[in-house]
């Protein structure tokens, strides 16, 4: 039924615009003044996203992919890591007297609830349920969760690799997110990892610093294709880049 598959790009892209500007609205929050404001916005989206896929596909966490085997998606993460940390581990000296806690946030729990909200209910219902073409719903998501990282940047040519290097990401992790099976541990290990070398190493502030680390993303992302690719083969699944973007959708 068109008008369903409509109704939920309509709840989807409703959802994102509400909580991207959260910024408004949080002054209004009752004591918001004695809460955080990130930490708040992330349980404030996760439980969103919980709510939302409920009361419109009636699906519970299953549908987020949180059931997938973690040990799989932290393996391929760790391996398809190792353009960023292997050349930083050579050339790069270790940050010394970690922030443990800002060490959970930015490569354990930020990244976990933006692949929750970004890749498993945004991009998975526009996808998944509304039936959406791959590149529709991965720039119906990529574009609000690239413009999220623009507080990074601190001049214009830093927001214009901020936002190509975030979109990019997008993209990827919402096709590793389909190619292995809905497993979202893969695209968290590989989002999650990649922060916590970011962090361990301190290659700087935000996601874009310079074209050598720049270079060594697009070198993850790379090892991340090439290595599902090959796990898809293993699995005797032997289907290419578009393929993997196109099957297995449920359409109305």
């Amino acid at each position: 039924m068109q008008s369903k598959r409509w109704t939920i790009v309509l709840i989807v892209l409703s959802s994102l615009l509400v909580l991207e500007a959260d910024s408004i609205w949080w002054p209004w929050l009752p004591f918001s003044s004695e809460l955080n404001f990130s930490q708040t916005s992330a349980v404030l989206r996760v439980l969103a996203s919980v709510a939302v896929v409920w009361f419109t596909v009636r699906q519970g966490l299953g549908f987020f992919g949180l059931f997938g085997n973690p040990f799989v998606g932290f393996a391929f993460g760790l391996f398809a890591s190792v353009p960023l940390w292997a050349p930083l581990a050579l050339t790069s000296e270790m940050t010394t007297n970690l922030d443990l806690k800002a060490l959970a946030f930015q490569a354990g729990i930020y990244p976990l609830v933006e692949e929750i909200f970004y890749r498993a209910f945004a991009f998975g219902l526009l996808y998944r349920i509304a039936g959406l073409p791959f590149w529709a719903a991965a720039l119906m998501t990529g574009i609000p969760f690239a413009a999220a990282h623009l507080y990074q940047a601190d001049s214009l040519s830093g927001a214009i690799g901020t936002v190509a290097v975030t979109f990019l990401g997008a993209v990827l992790f919402s096709w590793l997110f389909k190619a292995w099976g809905w497993n979202l541990w893969a695209p968290f290990a590989l989002h999650a990892l990649m922060n916590f070398w970011w962090f361990v190493f301190k290659v700087g502030d935000g996601a874009f610093v310079g074209w050598e680390p720049t270079a060594m993303q697009l070198g993850c992302a790379g090892a991340a294709v090439v290595l599902t690719l090959l796990w898809r083969r293993w699995r005797g699944a032997q289907m290419s880049v578009s393929e993997i973007a196109d099957h297995g959708r449920r359409k109305f």
